[in-house]
């Protein structure tokens, strides 16, 4: 995320809490000059973000939400660093498709175990268990730490059992465009394995 961010113009903040990471990260900074001048990483964890209020215009947390214990703190620690007229974008499990993956690839008892108890949690694609949210529960923290909803996504809609799946490009290009139709569209959209929400801080007088 950091790399495309910076490919694409923009001045980057990259966080990492574990240092063999962050090293990683550096290199590939490195190995890209055009970009390099752009990037800026710094060692943290989403519990003690070393930057002051209203320190960014975006703010973007993918992938990271899940694998914690809840959403109420990490929620409240990304949308205080949201300046005025700026975004925070959190990609992460969606609660309300739990069950759906198990029941696509076949394996039925596993999904009717978990969609019958509404668990919020299930083991994603690590191995590892990780939680869910819903979009809802996501807005109402957007509206709590002061930002404003904005519409969100539903992401691998169609494709996220298919670990097998070698498309060619034109069969790529097809179901790209496919989920991004059915994104922002229900009920499609609540099938997603994961859920993108985006919320904006408003803009000062």
């Amino acid at each position: 995320m950091v790399l495309r961010l910076a490919a694409a113009g923009h001045h980057v903040t990259g966080v990492e809490k574990s240092a063999g990471m962050l090293t990683s990260a550096a290199d590939r900074v490195a190995a890209d000059p055009e970009i390099a001048e752009r990037v800026t990483l710094a060692e943290g964890d989403i519990y003690t973000l070393p930057f002051e209020d209203g320190a960014f215009d975006a703010v973007v947390c993918h992938g990271v939400v899940m694998y914690l214990t809840d959403s109420v703190a990490p929620l409240a620690h990304l949308a205080r660093l949201v300046a005025p007229g700026g975004v925070l974008s959190v990609l992460t499990k969606n609660q309300l498709a739990v069950g759906v993956r198990e029941a696509l690839s076949g394996d039925y008892a596993s999904a009717r175990a978990q969609i019958e108890s509404g668990q919020a949690a299930s083991v994603g694609n690590l191995g590892i268990t990780t939680r869910g949210d819903t979009p809802e529960h996501l807005d109402d923290l957007a509206r709590v730490n002061g930002l404003t909803p904005l519409p969100w996504q539903g992401v691998r809609i169609f494709h996220d059992h298919r670990t097998d799946w070698k498309p060619t490009e034109n069969e790529y290009r097809e179901a790209l465009e496919t989920e991004w139709a059915a994104s922002s569209r229900s009920p499609y959209r609540e099938l997603g394995r994961l859920v993108h929400a985006v919320a904006r801080r408003e803009a000062t007088a």
